[in-house]
């Protein structure tokens, strides 16, 4: 999976249905397909206050075969 550059993850990713159209770090928006979806946070070391989001690919590696 791709990783949010200022985030932590804090649970496994697992699969989950676009129920409702997301925003993938790797192929751009998905609805109704299969997404890897993954808990993130804002690292603890940042100023602020901690936020949590989902993160969201199709391909569990991010895409990067290289």
């Amino acid at each position: 999976m791709s990783r949010p550059l200022f985030g932590t993850p804090i649970a496994q990713p697992f699969r989950w249905f676009a129920w409702h159209p997301v925003h993938t770090g790797d192929r751009g928006w998905r609805w109704l397909r299969p997404v890897w979806r993954q808990r993130y946070q804002t690292k603890v070391h940042l100023p602020g206050p901690i936020h949590q989001w989902w993160h969201h690919d199709v391909e569990r590696d991010g895409g990067d075969h290289g």
